[in-house]
C-alpha cells in the first residue's frame, strides 16, 4: 500500500494506491459505503471552497476526508443530515466540529446542486 498526495490550487486531492491481497480481501465487504474502494486507485478530492474547512492525510482515519483540526469524518455530517436529522444534532455529537465548519459544508453541497440545476447560488 503507498500514499501519493497531489496538492492543487483548486482541489486537494489523496491518491490511495492498494495492491495487496489483503486489501482485495477487504473488497467483498459493502466497498460503497466507504470513502476507499480497496484494490482500486481512487481520488478524494476537497473543493477549494472548503479546504479551510476540511482536510484528508493518508496517516489520519485512513486518509478519509474530516473537519480540520478534529478526527471526525466528514461523512458523519451527510449521514446525519441524509437521516432527516437537523445539523443541531450532529453538532451535539461531534463538540469538536463548530457550526461554521458543518454550515460551510452543506452550504457547498447546496450550492453544487444549484449550479448542476442553473438555479441562483447561496452566498
Amino acid at each position: 500500500m503507498r500514499f501519493r498526495v497531489n496538492p492543487r490550487p483548486d482541489i486537494y486531492q489523496v491518491e490511495l494506491i492498494v495492491t495487496t491481497p489483503f486489501a482485495l480481501t477487504c473488497a467483498s465487504q459493502d466497498a460503497d459505503s466507504h470513502s476507499i474502494i480497496w484494490g482500486e486507485t481512487r481520488l478524494m478530492t476537497i473543493p477549494a471552497e472548503l479546504q479551510d474547512v476540511l482536510v484528508a492525510n493518508p496517516e489520519t482515519l485512513s486518509g478519509a476526508v474530516r473537519f480540520k483540526g478534529t478526527r471526525v469524518p466528514v461523512q458523519a455530517l451527510i449521514d446525519t443530515l441524509s437521516r432527516g436529522m437537523p445539523i443541531s444534532d450532529f453538532l451535539d455529537g461531534f463538540p469538536d466540529v463548530n457550526e461554521e465548519q458543518a454550515l460551510a459544508v452543506v452550504l457547498w453541497e447546496q450550492n453544487s446542486a444549484r449550479e448542476i440545476f442553473g438555479i441562483e447560488l447561496v452566498c
